[in-house]
């Protein structure tokens, strides 16, 4: 049995014409039940923030630079002990778009910018840096 509870947050605000900072935050307490045991649930944040900046920086050109930290997860351990903490970690992500017209958009997006090494699970490293180059649209 798996018990989750917490709080989400998120909020946006323009600073400027053009330019909105936004945020999400959660906490969350995941809990598992096995045979009376009541224990935190592996791979499961305490803490999850991200910050950023939206900005239309010139006619039909949108920027946004984001921020994110994870702190307070658990993982499953080395032996003798079956679970313990993860480091946090802080990525930070980056997206420049070009609207071609009302429903296109092109997109350069820039994952994990500054190329930092970090795991989500014990022993597996996440990419570095990810480069993205695209089209959306939408219908």
């Amino acid at each position: 049995r798996t018990r989750t509870r917490g709080v989400e947050l998120t909020g946006r605000y323009q600073i400027a014409p053009g330019w909105q900072m936004f945020g999400n935050y959660t906490y969350a307490d995941a809990r598992t039940d096995n045979a009376g045991a009541t224990t935190r649930l592996v791979r499961v944040p305490r803490h999850d923030l991200t910050l950023g900046v939206e900005a239309a920086v010139a006619d039909r050109w949108t920027g946004i630079l984001s921020v994110q930290h994870v702190a307070d997860f658990l993982d499953n351990g080395i032996w003798p002990n079956p679970v313990s903490a993860m480091p946090d970690y802080t990525v930070v992500n980056a997206t420049v778009s070009y609207a071609i017209n009302d429903t296109t958009q092109a997109y350069l997006r820039i994952e994990n910018l500054f190329d930092e090494e970090y795991q989500t699970v014990r022993n597996y490293g996440q990419p570095g840096r990810q480069v993205f180059l695209g089209v959306r649209a939408a219908f």
